[in-house]
């Protein structure tokens, strides 16, 4: 039975997470498996900006299974801890290092989609620097964004701003700690979004302005690209407005120093229903994911006989 001290709400609120993050989790899964699947047996006849794109795009859904599987752990604990008062903290290092590696994990997702967008920059503004747009160069980047983010999330550490949460049943950062908050939510929410905004503003505005300049072929593909920024965008303001609830607590934390009890469960569940529409909505938005998963539904479908089907070659470009 749920104490009443707990509160209904936030057991809840744990439940809906749950769902969503396991949900996430399933989707992440098959993307990984469509994207392995098809790198394998088509690796020769894709070009270049193809291979980078499933390498950049698989990148990211590879955190957000991992994020998602960490915080699939936390909502389970807290769900039995509301039911039957566990008490998970009995292993101090080990729960240090559990929340220690949900911001870390955190920061390095939301920085792959920083990564996919500077990727684009160089492609369609700087498209001169060739290096950065070599394939092996994003071969090497998750081991190097992973190192970094837990890099810049270790003085949260070195503070010990991260401590056992009774009403939560897991280690997280200490909120009511000023500088830890800050450098949390800069460094894992804060800048990536930014950047993003930047990276993409500036996409738009160099398509715009050099669209008229161009041949009818470069003309379709920078109208792609615009297509595909405009999406883009559009999925950052769902994360901005998502997350405006656990802004909100933040706020109020800030102002009275009062920490709402359903503060983490509410910031968790943000995030994971951001992930949802995220991992769904980057195959919609990424030809090379659309073109892999809707030529598999159409091979899958009974071809009347006498009918041909001719797969149309890939010209998309993400």
């Amino acid at each position: 039975m749920v104490e009443y001290g707990r509160g209904l709400i936030g057991y809840i609120l744990s439940i809906i997470s749950l769902v969503h993050g396991s949900i996430t989790l399933i989707i992440c899964c098959i993307v990984l498996i469509g994207i392995a699947y098809h790198s394998y047996h088509y690796h020769r006849g894709m070009k270049r900006t193809e291979k980078v794109t499933l390498v950049l795009s698989a990148n990211i859904y590879f955190f957000i299974l991992i994020f998602m599987a960490i915080l699939i752990v936390n909502n389970t604990q807290t769900l039995i801890g509301d039911m039957y008062g566990v008490d998970f903290s009995t292993n101090r290092s080990l729960c240090i290092f559990k929340g220690y590696s949900i911001i870390s994990i955190c920061c390095a997702t939301y920085n792959s989609f920083v990564i996919q967008a500077l990727y684009r920059l160089f492609r369609i503004v700087y498209h001169n620097y060739q290096r950065v747009q070599l394939y092996w160069f994003y071969l090497i980047i998750t081991p190097i964004q992973l190192a970094a983010g837990f890099l810049f999330m270790s003085p949260v550490v070195i503070w010990h701003g991260i401590t056992y949460v009774p009403n939560d049943y897991y280690c997280m950062i200490q909120f009511t700690n000023f500088r830890v908050t800050m450098w949390s939510s800069f460094n894992a929410y804060g800048i990536p979004i930014v950047c993003l905004l930047m990276i993409y503003t500036r996409i738009t505005l160099f398509i715009r302005n050099h669209s008229a300049h161009q041949t009818s072929i470069v003309k379709q593909r920078q109208n792609r690209d615009l297509v595909a920024v405009q999406r883009i965008i559009v999925s950052v303001g769902i994360l901005l407005t998502l997350g405006l609830p656990t802004v909100i607590f933040l706020f109020i934390l800030l102002i009275t120093n009062f920490e709402h009890p359903l503060l983490n469960r509410t910031m968790w569940l943000d995030l994971e229903v951001s992930m949802v529409i995220l991992s769904v909505g980057m195959v919609w938005m990424t030809p090379q994911l659309k073109n892999i998963f809707l030529r598999r539904m159409l091979l899958n479908k009974v071809i009347p006989v006498g009918t041909l089907f001719h797969p149309q070659p890939n010209t998309t470009i993400a």
